[in-house]
């Protein structure tokens, strides 16, 4: 019996005989009935303990007892995707560690999958080109080397170097010589060696294989040995002779005939230049043939160890929230992190211990996400603490919040409406503080009074300038004028927007002209200088460094709000700037790998760094003294630079994914480095002596 034969008009029915669709299952075989009204009296819906999900989607945990009515409904509340079997679209790749993440399914895409423009990076190296081909670094580069040695398949002969004509070259010889004589091997005496010694292999794994075939072990076999009589003992000892014989034979046909070349010089001096051919000159090309970047700077490990760890920024979980980033608090004993969860987190550097949390207040409680946190800075009074980032969720508005560390209280905000604030730094004037903003602008913020100004200064649309002369013109008569002149400016007076609303409604046609007019000014005069990603105070003046997402960095006088200088780095975005303490100078980082160090005052390139192995520059921090940086980048490696001599003094890797944040401790002890990572913990390295931390 089924709903159809059901409908109405219908007598009366029982739900013990009807039949329930897929999604349903009869509970009700008690109650009555009529005709298409069944299915809702009758049937409940199933529960994902009930449903079995087809493949690829395989059954979520911890929905055991969620109710579904339909195919699409229960595949979404009953089921989850695993990322290691979606698979992408064009022009996105999967995400790192997809073999332990699930996504419901309508958002397997997001969740799965990378968007190559939006995640990758934009230089021409080995780690943004392998980014975009969806490979690692490494895999990169490997293509790219076998492009030049093809026979090497995957790199598993590693004895002699091949160049791109299919020749190849013994190594350079070793202190340990085995009689001062050899030969250049040729690439057909190769694949002879070669087939010679899989004939050798297959010999041997025939005796292999008839040996287990006996099915004796060692001691079964000294046993039956004992029992043999003389004349069978001699027997297998001349069998185990004639083996011997074949080996040496094997191995004496198969050696190379000694020649009169000795090793030396000249052996060297091929193995330089075939070296110089395939690796370094390929180095050195343009994109066209291979990008920069494969080629890893050797340096030694720096002399530091494992202190503590903070852990709250990762949340419970599967896909991690980032710790993004982090800052030492004044007395040297606490720092502040903040992370993607929202939450900025005061805490004890020694332990890891939690002291003190911070989020933006709320009108009433609310289970609302919080928005990533991107930037931290601590103020000079050491009670307030800068944090900005995200305003909503679509990431079209920024907000920043002035709060006390040791209660957590908020005392101002400000929101930008244009972008999320992306950077922050102190100034030495008493509450002021620079907002770094993807709309382009640099804020300066007032935060007590809540005043601002915009930088740079006459980047300004015809609208905006309408309102600044109105809103200052309404100023002046609210707070200068008397009664009188008040009142009769309030009958006689006409704001902008009023004088061309008059124009218009006289002389229409005027409007055209009016707009192109506007349309011409907001064109040249369009703030095109891209995201500011990183703003620094310059301790040595009243003036502060900008790094932009056109590849410039830009250097503004705070007291006027003029721009001095623009220095071009590279094509790339420039992502971190650390100002000198004890000179006007800077340090940039970006997209390419490339650390610069820039005189402000002349603008003159210093020094070029190059970590181009590393993938892009995301943190950079002085060490006190001004000597020496640490530097934090995508390949999850802390690289210390001494930017005195550009010499890569050490480094050491935290494993935790990208860096996006790096602190230097003042002292307690001097020199200690905390590094907040993509997997959303924050980790605290010690030097093992105060001579590593400082020489």
């Amino acid at each position: 019996l089924t709903g159809t034969d059901l409908q109405l008009p219908a007598a009366l029915a029982s739900c013990r005989r009807f039949r329930c669709d897929r999604y349903t299952v009869n509970r009700k075989e008690d109650k009555a009935c009529f005709g298409s009204g069944c299915q809702s009296v009758c049937c409940d819906a199933r529960t994902c303990s009930q449903i079995t999900c087809e493949a690829p989607l395989i059954n979520a945990p911890d929905t055991g007892v969620t109710q579904c009515s339909n195919s699409t409904d229960c595949a979404e509340k009953c089921c989850v995707q695993p990322c290691k079997d979606f698979k992408c679209d064009a022009r996105t790749c999967p995400k790192e560690n997809n073999w332990k993440r699930t996504s419901v399914p309508s958002e397997s895409q997001e969740t799965c999958c990378k968007h190559t423009a939006r995640h990758c990076c934009k230089a021409p190296t080995a780690y943004c080109v392998g980014c975009m081909n969806c490979q690692s670094r490494h895999a990169y580069c490997a293509s790219k080397l076998l492009k030049y040695m093809p026979e090497f398949g995957g790199f598993q002969h590693m004895r002699r170097l091949r160049s791109t004509r299919g020749e190849s070259v013994d190594r350079p010889p070793t202190m340990l010589d085995d009689g001062g004589k050899t030969t250049v091997a040729s690439a057909s005496e190769i694949a002879a060696d070669e087939a010679d010694s899989l004939e050798g292999v297959q010999k041997t794994a025939e005796r292999y294989r008839r040996l287990r075939e006996g099915k004796e072990t060692g001691e079964e076999t000294k046993l039956r040995y004992r029992k043999l009589q003389e004349s069978e003992h001699t027997k297998l000892l001349d069998n185990m002779i004639d083996m011997a014989k074949e080996a040496a034979a094997f191995r004496l046909k198969n050696m190379k005939k000694p020649t009169s070349e000795k090793r030396g010089a000249a052996m060297r001096r091929q193995w330089v230049d075939t070296w110089h051919k395939v690796v370094m000159d390929n180095e050195g090309k343009d994109h066209n043939e291979t990008v920069r970047g494969c080629f890893q700077r050797p340096s030694p490990v720096c002399k530091y160890h494992f202190s503590s760890i903070f852990l709250l920024h990762r949340g419970c979980k599967r896909d991690a929230k980032s710790a993004t980033t982090v800052k030492v608090l004044t007395d040297t004993r606490h720092a502040v992190s903040c992370g993607d969860d929202g939450l900025c987190w005061v805490w004890k550097i020694r332990s890891g211990t939690p002291r003190q949390v911070f989020f933006p207040n709320q009108q009433v409680p609310s289970l609302e996400p919080l928005w990533p946190v991107l930037s931290v800075s601590v103020l000079n009074d050491a009670t307030y603490i800068l944090s900005a980032g995200a305003g909503d969720g679509n990431h079209t508005t920024g907000a920043a919040y002035v709060w006390d560390w040791q209660y957590g209280f908020q005392f101002a905000d400000y929101t930008a409406d244009d972008g999320v604030i992306l950077s922050t730094s102190e100034m030495a004037a008493w509450r002021l503080v620079l907002l770094g903003c993807k709309d382009s602008y640099t804020y300066i913020w007032q935060w007590p009074d809540s005043n601002t100004l915009k930088l740079p200064y006459f980047a300004r649309t015809v609208e905006e300038i309408k309102d600044a002369i109105e809103s200052n013109t309404f100023d002046y008569i609210n707070n200068a004028l008397d009664g009188f002149a008040r009142l009769a400016t309030d009958k006689f007076f006409m704001s902008e927007h009023t004088f061309l609303d008059r124009i218009l409604a006289v002389h229409p046609e005027v409007e055209h002209s009016l707009e192109a007019l506007t349309n011409i000014h907001d064109f040249f005069h369009k703030n095109r200088m891209g995201h500011v990603r990183d703003v620094v105070y310059v301790p040595t003046r009243m003036r502060f460094a900008t790094a932009h997402a056109d590849g410039k960095v830009r250097y503004w006088n705070a007291d006027s709000g003029a721009l001095l200088m623009v220095m071009n780095a590279d094509c790339s975005p420039v992502n971190a700037l650390a100002a000198s303490p004890v000179r006007q100078e800077v340090v940039s980082g970006g997209d390419s790998g490339i650390l610069i160090l820039w005189s402000l005052p002349s603008g003159r390139k210093l020094l070029q760094m190059n970590q181009l192995a590393g993938g892009p520059i995301r943190s950079i921090a002085f060490v006190p003294g001004g000597n020496r940086i640490v530097v934090g980048s995508d390949d999850g490696v802390v690289r210390i630079w001494n930017v005195c001599h550009a010499q890569l003094i050490c480094h050491f890797d935290v494993g935790g994914g990208r860096i996006r944040g790096v602190a230097v401790n003042p002292s307690n002890p001097l020199g200690q480095i905390l590094v907040a990572t993509e997997d959303g913990y924050v980790r605290v390295y010690d030097p093992n002596s105060q001579v590593d931390a400082i020489r």
